[in-house]
This record gives C-alpha cells, structure tokens and sequence, in this order.
C-alpha cells in the first residue's frame, strides 16, 4: 500500500497523501463547536502534517492558515489541534464573522 511513495513524479517535487480526518467536538472557542482536521503523509520525509476546516479571521479580515507537524498520526494531530487553540485569541467572541471555513467540498 505504499507503493504511491516511489512512483515517478515527471518532475513534481514531491507527493502527500491524506491519511486521516478526524471530526473533533465540543470545542468553544468556534461556533457550532465542532473542526475537522485532515492528516497528510508526505513521501520523501515519512512526516505527517495536518491542517483544520476551520480559520481564525483577524479584525482586519485576514485568514492565517495554522499546520501542525509530527512524526505520526497522533503527534500530528496533538500539535494542529493545539495550534489552532492558540490561533484563537482568548477575548474573541464565538460568532461566524470571526471565522472561515474550508468548502465541505475539498474537506
């Protein structure tokens, strides 16, 4: 099953696989509680990294994308999970203005 690892690339840099999304409730810091955040593998490294469904907007509109990196599934996950719980300023209201989501379609 990880023969996607040694493939040719035709000169792409390199190759991610998802491997896991896991939906993560009861969090109350965003409205409806509820992220998801996807686990990727990358080949060359044998790192696992992941990113959320969900982003912290800043007062000014902008979105910063957090990532969180390990050496396996559950390091990965731990770290974006905490990640993102520091992307959150503690004095931000749980409203939708002050968050965006990733289309349910590419997540």
């Amino acid at each position: 099953m990880d023969d996607w690892k040694n493939i040719d690339l035709c000169g792409a840099a390199s190759i991610e696989k998802e491997v896991y999304v896991f939906e993560i409730y009861g969090i109350d810091e965003v409205p409806h509680g509820k992220i998801k955040i996807k686990i990727m593998k990358e080949a060359k490294s044998k790192k696992f990294w992941g990113y959320s469904n969900v982003t912290y907007k800043d007062s000014s509109g902008n979105v910063n994308g957090i990532a969180g990196y390990g050496y396996d599934v559950t390091s990965a996950l731990q770290d974006t999970l905490k990640e993102f719980k520091n992307s959150i300023p503690s004095n931000v209201p749980c409203t939708e203005e002050n968050f965006e989501w990733a289309d349910s379609e590419t997540f």
